[in-house]
């Protein structure tokens, strides 16, 4: 009787395995260099160097309608250990796995040559390795099957190519002992079939610095899919499960996927591959997604893709695959993951072409569900300094849309609502670009309908735990980007959300605290510039400033007296400037804590200038300038501190200028407020256009409440109303009781204070 049960039902297996494995000193690399002392490198990281990676998701450009952008979204939760997002700072990449020695058994079978070994048949001879019940023989010459003569282990030499042949679409193979494979392996297919043949592998350890090839051969064919599920799985060599490129006549191949499945650990230093076959003359292949598990550790330090490849898709949206990378106890990550959609390209003829595919979904998780509970782990960590890229395909020719970019999900769960512990605290680190861009999109002859991609969703998450002191480094990142692409329609910027919680009102009776958040990066999230073009016909749009959230909530804040958020950087959230055409207003920007509030930098908010003159009578309605944006802090028991430059202004516009934005600061502590703030209203022409009579915007408002009455007001500020033939209302400045200057007003119908 031989033990062939699926793998994946093996639970119990999995978890006994994974405990007991043998321990040992280090048999892999250690990868970072720490060039700083111990005292002066933050926790997690190697040295405390300024990087230069990003974070994007922005729309893709268009010559008429481009894309928005997308989003970004950091957050910690149930642990007063502090979130820090800087650009200084690389992550420790250090790692040590067990020595593990290879063991083929009793019966193994040593691969010298180039063969193919298939299911028994009549010619059989002694001494022949064959396949039967997934299982792979030596036979005697004298019976069948028996026990004693099934192989335990398998070796391919350097240069030697085994081929299965198991006379069906897919092959399964199980070994009682390991296999090293320093060649190739490979299944059969028949001649002309469609796809390539399966193929699962299930030995107790694989080491591989050869290759497993399931890659489709010829012209357009099918990828086979991989499993491969062992105790112990170390490749450092090549999986291919990627379908063949195609031809003017036929399309690509779709690829197959591939999941690695190592109980105790997965190290891939290898390739892992993926990716559908492009085509010149049809349509790129469809792609398959890619799976790297293990339930204590994994490393990967190669090249994972599960991209689309190009063609001429017309309207077929080949997306990228999606990549699922997870594990319990350590994940690390220094190599580049992708999963980027399908670019269509033109025909011969240049007559067609196609829609752009989507980003695919790339995805690391510590402590996922399916894997089990296994909180006696040490010191769990979550590492990434590879660059992780799933963004939009472009399209090609009239009519047709590019893709938007995909999601991007970097998830530690160490508890449920701060109750619940699934494991020990969790060291995160993460550094490396990671981009969900919009595809491009290009007009041919002015038909006013193609359209770029959006910007996809990046989502960084940590719940943590009581006991952790431990602070999640989000590190190397000059910055983010959320703004709209560039096109005659510019794309609107999307949002970047920065959070600390508690737990929720739900389970308030329980105390999982909130941590502070430490800043010093920049964000960027601009309208798409408006690009203008004698040969479409639409009416030209600004794009719309992003919004900003930078927040901390808490049930418990008198629990904790450190509940801080600051930032310093560059915050550029401008909307776009137009020509005779649709303008939009300046983004927004909140920070708020329990605690203490500290900004520095400088701040844009800025609404679009339209400063085009109009044709003698065109009353269209442009000509407008764009409201400026909106500025809050917030502290509900501490203070808030101030000492930036903040720009929120109403745009120029000839025929009416754009209203001045707001400036809002509420605390319970005295207020400090230094530097520089600017709601101007923007200016119109102060003669008239055409004859029509121009007016200038409104002054923004300034509010700055302390509740003990005593803020300290230093800052420099401009509230004055934007000249025309009938200039604007003046702005004002309110501070605690009084208005200090100009018309406040205002506040009484926008509820403030």
């Amino acid at each position: 009787m031989h033990l062939i049960n699926l793998p994946f039902k093996a639970s119990i297996l999995a978890t006994t395995i994974a405990l007991t494995a043998c321990g040992g000193d280090s048999s892999s690399n250690n990868s970072s260099s720490n060039n700083s002392s111990a005292e002066s490198v933050p926790i997690g990281l190697a040295n405390n160097a300024s990087g230069t990676s990003v974070i994007s998701a922005k729309g893709g450009n268009a010559d008429y309608q481009a894309g928005d952008g997308g989003s970004i979204e950091i957050s910690k939760n149930y642990s007063s250990a502090p979130l820090n997002i800087t650009v200084s700072g690389l992550p420790d990449t250090n790692y040590d796995l067990p020595d593990v020695t290879v063991n083929l058994g009793s019966n193994p079978a040593l691969i010298t040559t180039s063969m193919t070994i298939t299911t028994s048949n009549p010619s059989i001879e002694a001494g022949d390795l064959y396949l039967h019940d997934n299982r792979m023989y030596r036979y005697d010459g004298i019976e069948l099957n028996t026990e004693s003569t099934i192989i335990t282990g398998l070796s391919i030499a350097e240069g030697a190519v085994l081929t299965l042949d198991p006379v069906s679409s897919q092959a399964q193979l199980f070994f009682y002992q390991d296999i090293k494979n320093d060649g190739e392996i490979t299944v059969a297919t028949a001649a002309m079939a469609t796809s390539a043949s399966d193929l699962s592998l299930i030995p107790f350890n694989y080491f591989g610095s050869g290759d497993i090839n399931l890659s489709g051969k010829e012209i357009g064919q099918n990828a086979g899919s991989l499993l491969l599920y062992a105790n112990i799985i170390q490749n450092s060599g090549s999986i291919n499960t990627s379908g063949a490129n195609g031809d003017a006549t036929t399309a690509g191949g779709q690829s197959g996927s591939a999941t690695v499945f190592g109980l105790t650990f997965t190290e891939n230093t290898g390739t892992i591959l993926a990716n559908s076959g492009s085509s010149t003359g049809g349509s790129a292949g469809a792609t398959e997604d890619i799976e790297i598990l293990s339930v204590r550790y994994l490393v990967n330090t190669g090249n994972v893709s599960a991209s689309a490849g190009a063609g001429v898709n017309v309207n077929n949206v080949i997306s990228g695959g999606d990549i699922s990378i997870t594990a319990n106890n350590l994940l690390l990550n220094t190599g580049n993951i992708t999963a980027n959609g399908s670019t269509s390209i033109l025909n011969a003829a240049e007559s067609d072409g196609g829609e752009g595919g989507h980003g695919g979904d790339i995805q690391m998780y510590l402590g996922g569900e399916g894997l089990g509970t296994f909180s006696a782990f040490p010191s769990p960590r979550l590492i990434n300094t590879g660059e992780l890229q799933a963004n939009g395909g472009d399209s090609a020719d009239n009519n047709y849309i590019a893709g938007n970019g995909g999601s991007i999900d970097l998830k530690v769960t160490e508890s449920d609502d701060g109750d619940k512990t699934r494991m020990n605290p969790v060291m995160v680190a993460i550094s490396g670009n990671l981009s969900a861009d919009g595809g491009n999109t290009t007009e041919t002859s002015g038909s006013n309908s193609a359209r770029a991609g959006s910007g996809g969703d990046i989502d960084i998450k940590h719940d943590s735990q009581l006991i952790a002191v431990l602070p999640t480094q989000i590190v190397g990142y000059t910055s983010m980007n959320t703004s709209g692409g560039n096109g005659l329609q510019a794309g609107d910027a999307g949002d970047i959300d920065i959070k600390g919680g508690s737990n929720s009102d739900a389970r308030a009776e329980i105390y999982a605290p909130a941590p502070s958040i430490n800043i010093a990066t920049d964000l960027e999230l601009n309208g798409g510039n408006v690009i203008t073009s004698a040969v479409l016909s639409q009416t030209a749009q600004a794009g719309r400033g992003g919004d900003m959230n930078l927040q901390i909530l808490s049930q418990h804040q008198y629990a904790q007296d450190s509940l801080n958020l600051s930032f310093n950087g560059t915050i550029s959230a401008n909307a776009s400037d137009v020509s005779n055409g649709s303008s939009s207003q300046g983004g927004t920007f909140n920070a708020t804590a329990p605690q203490d509030v500290t900004i520095r930098g400088n701040i844009s908010l800025n609404g679009s200038n339209d400063t085009a003159i109009p044709d003698i009578g065109e009353n269209d309605g442009y000509n407008k300038g764009g409201d400026g944006g909106y500025f809050s802090m917030g502290s509900q028991f501490g203070s808030v501190d101030f000492d930036a430059q903040v720009a929120a202004k109403g745009g120029a516009g000839q025929i009416e200028g754009g209203e001045g934005g707001g400036f809002v600061v509420n605390s319970l502590n005295p207020a400090k407020v230094n530097g520089s703030i600017n709601v101007a209203g923007g200016n119109a022409s102060i003669t008239a256009v055409n004859a029509q009579e121009t007016e200038g915007g409104d002054g923004g408002l300034l509010i700055i409440l302390s509740q003990e009455l005593n803020t300290n007001l230093s800052a420099s500020y401009t509230f004055s109303p934007g000249t025309g033939t009938e200039n604007g209302v003046n702005g004002g400045i309110f501070v605690d009781a009084n208005c200090l200057s100009g018309v406040c007003q205002k506040m009484l119908f926008n509820g403030q204070p």
